[in-house]
């Protein structure tokens, strides 16, 4: 009898690579060719079995640091006050940029956005683009 090895493939349920490309952490060329320090990138997804993930739009309310809020949530009790309602008007374009570096990720062929769950199903096991879901 011939075992035949199962590969696992990994969906991530929350990254944050549109924010750090829209903060310009990184860029089209990192996430494509690879670049230790990020997120995500397409040469460690494919080394590691990651098939896709959920890429977050996230708006931050200015009045906070985000270094203080992260270092919040590393230690018990991971107490965290809700943070004010960001105005809309400055949120928006935040978030359109966000979704124009997802575009731009798809357009490139280093992700596939997916729309349904058959598309997903297709891409997540994709040996050269990853699936995401916005």
């Amino acid at each position: 009898m011939i075992k035949i090895p199962v590969i696992q493939t990994l969906f991530d349920g929350h990254n944050d690579l549109l924010s750090q490309m829209a903060a310009g952490k990184c860029c089209l060329q990192d996430v494509r060719d690879g670049y230790g320090a990020g997120h995500i990138d397409l040469p460690r997804a494919r080394q590691g079995g990651f098939g896709g993930g959920f890429f977050a739009i996230f708006v931050e309310d200015s009045s906070d640091d985000l270094g203080n809020v992260l270092a919040a949530t590393q230690h018990p009790p991971y107490h965290l006050d809700i943070p004010p309602e960001v105005p809309h008007h400055t949120a928006l374009p935040v978030a359109l940029h966000q979704a124009a570096e997802m575009q731009r990720l798809h357009r490139a062929g280093i992700v596939h956005l997916c729309t349904d769950t058959a598309t997903l199903e297709a891409k997540l096991h994709a040996p050269d683009v990853l699936a995401a879901v916005l």
